[in-house]
């Protein structure tokens, strides 16, 4: 690892710590470039201190709060340690490898730093989100498992959120036709274990616990992971289904169709520019926007 991807961790993650204060990406560039702006320092080999970076713009509780997070390298080393006995691999968005279509699609949203257990080799693939409620009706069951299965066939990644319901029922037909799976995780990474073809992903930290912040914030990678994403089942307004899916629609993340279940929810994402998809549609390769639903 290099020193600038160990400065990423010290900086963007908490490492263990519940009162580390870990800088956003955002946060983190304009760090960059106000260092990359500053006059050479007189003694090259010397840590950064507080005092330069209030002379670099900073006030002082922030420059304290950026040298305290600087300051840990033996706590970096043990959660370095910790990371190779539990097998987790670790790209900063510095790495090669880290997905570019998430700093693409995303900018400053993007994660800092992604823990992964599996198969990385997947993280290079072309991508399908499939996404959906918890609780799913039968039909659109049906839906998320044929999504699993043709993603299977045609040479895509499934992208899901390991979530039951719509995301286990897709994920689980895709094993089964001999696919390949990226689980996005809301919760403690070490806590799951990959199948064969799998890939676990968890942003900022591989020990953090579920939140609902955690599990809308996974929603957002999942849809920006995906050149195309497919909502088998989706709440009117409320849920983390609905909230990944109207912010990728406002933000255009990805491609949105929707599996036409005629509920208000599936009315109201294609007034806001997701497609119906029809019974018949033919290939994941082929499907384009205009292949709506005519009804």
């Amino acid at each position: 690892m290099t020193g600038a991807e160990r400065g990423y961790l010290m900086l963007c993650c908490d490492l263990a710590e519940p009162d580390a204060k870990p800088l956003t990406l955002p946060q983190l560039r304009l760090l960059r470039q106000r260092m990359q702006q500053a006059k050479p320092p007189s003694e090259p080999d010397r840590d950064l201190m507080a005092r330069d970076l209030v002379a670099l713009g900073y006030d002082w509780e922030q420059a304290e709060r950026i040298e305290a997070l600087m300051s840990r390298e033996k706590k970096l080393d043990e959660y370095l340690r910790l990371a190779e006995e539990y097998k987790v691999k670790i790209f900063t968005c510095i790495t090669p490898g880290y997905p570019q279509r998430l700093l693409k699609q995303l900018g400053d949203d993007a994660p800092a730093v992604l823990f992964c257990r599996g198969d990385t080799k997947l993280l290079a693939r072309r991508c399908i989100g499939l996404v959906g409620s918890r609780e799913v009706a039968k039909h659109n069951r049906f839906f998320a498992e044929k999504i699993g299965m043709m993603v299977a066939q045609e040479g895509f990644v499934l992208v899901s959120g390991n979530a039951s319901g719509a995301d286990q029922a897709a994920q689980n037909s895709c094993f089964a036709t001999g696919g390949s799976v990226i689980s996005f995780l809301p919760d403690d990474l070490i806590y799951h274990r990959p199948q064969p073809r799998q890939l676990l992903v968890s942003a900022d930290s591989f020990h953090a616990r579920f939140t609902p912040a955690r599990a809308l914030q996974r929603n957002t990678f999942i849809h920006a992971m995906v050149e195309k994403v497919f909502v088998a089942q989706c709440d009117l307004g409320h849920g983390g289904t609905w909230a990944g899916t109207t912010e990728n629609l406002r933000r255009n993340l990805s491609e949105v169709y929707l599996y036409n279940d005629h509920s208000p929810a599936m009315y109201e994402l294609e007034s806001r520019g997701a497609v119906v998809l029809a019974s018949n549609f033919g290939s994941l390769y082929t499907l384009r926007p205009t292949q709506m639903c005519m009804f």
